[in-house]
């Protein structure tokens, strides 16, 4: 099948994301938005082309008949097969298609859906040459008459061969797109679609839930999404808007399920450090400790009373955790007797990377306020504790937590999609943040929301937190730099 050397843009419409149409609904907002810009668009259409030529080659000469009028012999009628004797060369030349795809989801399942709404394909000219049969004077008395059926016949056949590729390749590929992502045995991902997606002249938005959920008790959270505002670029193939909501559902699941308590005793602390967990040493700070429980082993019992919350800051994100932690004496009998209860108030720094696929990160204490919420053994000043813990937190706490964060969340991504290199720029949308001008293809933003009111800490934490929040609002820190999409086609 012969082309011209000008039909390279004519066969770009086969990919048909042109004219893309898509059902407007009201939806909730969500916590996560992909965006493909035309950069990725036409990434895809390249990927959608050479897969539609390959499908292209394997049409089929169609057999058809037809008649025609011979000059002073009146009527005649033809049918033609392609296995008939002798060579001919066929050579098709200016092929055009226009097509339209129809994108939607499914509100049950929340998968993505894709048909092909409507096609039409154009052939200029289509040239039969026959060599090597007795019938060739023949067939060329009525050549134009084969090669005009030959033509409408072929530009059936491409329409169908594209419906069905969009039915038969693509919508599969579509369903490749996780819903949900199971995150370990207690905890899953919601990445179900919220709306169809969007599709506008510079790119195309799929609208995703992006709700952490437990596998055991799923139950929607006490604080809804809020809007989110993608940074007016278009410099790079595709973009993610991850918003603090995100995040906050994370902290909010696992803190109800009970993985953010933690339990400390005297074996856990390094032999070489100068602190130890018991009532002799704690006695040096708090008199009263060693006096009324003497030559111990001491116990710390810690859980968040608050689920953690995020806050994007264009200088970066910042982590409030309201700490509880009750002091125990452990007797000689292994029975424990309480000693003193405090609230540890901390401001933490997040930093979020990827790898294989998966969201990262890692916690740093920034800064830690006390305060004595009870206490079994009298009055004592919380102060004389602040050493302690500054060393117990970091050290023993944090660790546990960027453990499993080390492990990472899997991210919504359909098959043969990789990312290297990503691009993670703090946003924040009451104050605009330049954007680093740099050929990379995929960045993601962390995008700032307002708290919830009923998950507000004390004002002690916000207090640390407020000194963050002057940083300069035109500073942008992209925690990795240059990215690139990988992907085999995407039909």
């Amino acid at each position: 099948m012969a082309r011209g050397a000008d039909n390279t843009l004519r066969w770009a419409t086969l990919v048909a994301l042109a004219a893309l149409g898509t059902a407007v609904t009201a939806a909730a907002n969500p916590g996560i938005v992909a965006r493909i810009t035309q950069k990725g668009l036409d990434y895809a259409c390249q990927q959608g082309v050479a897969t539609l030529r390959k499908e292209l080659e394997k049409i089929t000469i169609p057999t058809f008949s037809g008649s025609f009028k011979i000059k002073y012999f009146g009527k005649g009628r033809y049918n033609f097969y392609s296995k008939a004797s002798g060579n001919f060369d066929l050579s098709v030349e200016g092929i055009s298609v226009l097509a339209s795809l129809r994108l939607g989801y499914d509100p049950t399942s929340g998968h993505s859906t894709v048909s092909c709404s409507s096609c039409r394909s154009h052939i200029n000219r289509v040239h039969v040459r026959t060599s090597g049969s007795s019938l060739k004077w023949l067939i060329q008395l009525f050549h134009r008459n084969i090669e005009s059926a030959l033509r409408k016949a072929m530009e059936s056949k491409i329409c169908k061969m594209l419906t069905n590729t969009v039915s038969s390749k693509l919508q599969p590929y579509f369903q490749t797109l996780p819903v949900t992502a199971k995150v370990d045995r207690m905890v899953g991902i919601n990445y179900s679609l919220v709306a169809p997606p969007k599709a506008t002249a510079e790119n195309l938005d799929g609208l995703l839930k992006g709700e952490f959920f437990s596998l055991d008790h799923p139950s929607p959270p006490p604080f809804a999404p809020p809007a989110l505002a993608l940074p007016a670029d278009h410099d790079r193939m595709v973009y993610l808007c991850i918003s603090e909501y995100f995040f906050n559902t994370a902290g909010l699941v696992y803190q109800k399920a009970g993985v953010l308590n933690l339990t400390i005793n005297n074996s856990m602390i390094p032999k070489k450090s100068l602190f130890s967990l018991t009532t002799n040493f704690f006695g040096t700070l708090i008199p009263k400790v060693s006096t009324m429980f003497p030559n111990m082993e001491m116990q710390f019992l810690i859980w968040a009373s608050f689920p953690p919350h995020l806050t994007v800051h264009p200088s970066g994100l910042d982590l409030t955790f309201v700490l509880e932690t009750q002091a125990f004496a452990v007797l000689p009998n292994a029975s424990l007797a309480p000693l003193f209860r405090i609230e540890m108030n901390s401001s933490i720094s997040v930093d979020i990377g990827v790898r294989s696929k998966r969201l990262i990160g890692e916690l740093r204490l920034n800064k830690l306020l006390l305060e004595l919420k009870h206490s079994n053994i009298g009055p004592f000043s919380v102060e004389l504790l602040q050493a302690v813990m500054n060393f117990a937190v970091p050290t023993l706490v944090l660790p546990k937590i960027n453990e499993k964060l080390q492990r990472g969340f899997p991210l919504p991504l359909p098959a043969y999609i990789q990312l290297s290199n990503l691009v993670l720029q703090p946003h924040q949308v009451s104050a605009q943040v330049s954007l680093a001008k740099s050929p990379t293809t995929v960045a993601t933003f962390l995008h700032r929301s307002s708290m919830p009111s009923a998950l507000q800490p004390s004002q002690k934490v916000g207090a640390v937190n407020n000194q963050r929040t002057k940083a300069n609002t035109q500073k942008s820190t992209p925690l990795l730099n240059e990215s690139k999409v990988k992907a085999k086609s995407l039909l």
